[in-house]
């Protein structure tokens, strides 16, 4: 089965959508949340349609400023009373499933080609299988504010390494976020540099040692989760570099393991117990 359809099954267990290019309108009100683009010179009614053209945008505040600005925002909220603003919300913003993916895309080969994969291969599935995703290298957007209206992040070719925004990926986890990250955003040496995403919600430890080079493998599947319900029971994978870990999560109560290696591949580098990441 190619990576492409697994990750398309996944996303299809997950989400549901529907959207119009129309907004709700609120006088005297503001959206706190980060800017992803001002518009001057430009009476309000043009505002919505403005944000329907611009990528990521939900919602926007409109002020007075410079003869009339439009902020088009990446989220619909916090909402705050402004006296000398109006803000609309596009119709089904507040329904999406919006999925945002952060990335580098400037170190490493391999590292980058799961940027360029998705960046291509995520917008052609999203209408059908019900979500908006959006590509970013702004990891300032790991932030509670922008978070609010986010419902998976993934994390393509890097980790998170900026203290606020891993508070931010916590908080963010813990109220019901999702998360998908690619290969390198689990490895560390130091579990301690962030002991809550290593050892906690990943519980994996520290890397310890990996196959090189990439191979393909038959995974086993545990069906009994909505996220790989609609898959077989056994698939052989693309070629990939199989890492292992500090940590036995099949010795975790609080981790499910979804796709493991099948004794079929056996031995993958050395480790029997090794888990696909």
């Amino acid at each position: 089965m190619a990576t492409h359809t697994l990750l398309a099954l996944i996303f299809a267990s997950l989400v549901g959508l529907s959207y119009q290019q129309t907004c709700s309108t609120q006088s005297g009100k503001d959206i706190t949340a980060p800017n992803l683009r001002e518009v001057n010179g430009v009476p309000e009614f043009q505002c919505c349609s403005l944000c329907s053209t611009t990528s990521g945008c939900r919602a926007y505040a409109w002020n007075n400023y410079q003869g009339g600005t439009c902020w088009l925002k990446g989220s619909t909220g916090p909402v705050i009373d402004n006296g000398g603003a109006n803000i609309g919300v596009m119709a089904g913003a507040e329904d999406e499933f919006r999925v945002v993916a952060f990335y580098h895309g400037t170190w490493d080969v391999a590292h980058i080609s799961f940027a360029r994969e998705a960046a291509r291969y995520f917008p052609t599935i999203q209408a059908q299988h019900g979500f908006t995703y959006e590509q970013t290298t702004d990891w300032s957007r790991l932030n509670d504010n922008y978070l609010a209206n986010v419902d998976v992040i993934m994390i393509l070719d890097d980790r998170v390494n900026v203290a606020s925004q891993q508070a931010a990926v916590q908080r963010f986890v813990e109220r019901g976020g999702g998360y998908l990250g690619f290969h390198v955003s689990a490895f560390t040496q130091n579990s301690n540099e962030w002991p809550w995403y290593h050892n906690t919600f990943l519980g994996s430890g520290n890397f310890r040692h990996n196959t090189w080079k990439p191979t393909p493998a038959v995974l086993q599947v545990d069906r009994n989760h909505p996220a790989t319900a609609n898959l077989p029971e056994t698939f052989r994978s693309q070629h990939s570099e199989w890492y292992a870990w500090t940590n036995d999560l099949r010795n975790n109560p609080n981790i499910q393991v979804l796709l493991s290696v099948h004794q079929s591949s056996f031995p993958v580098g050395t480790d029997q117990g090794g888990i696909w990441y």
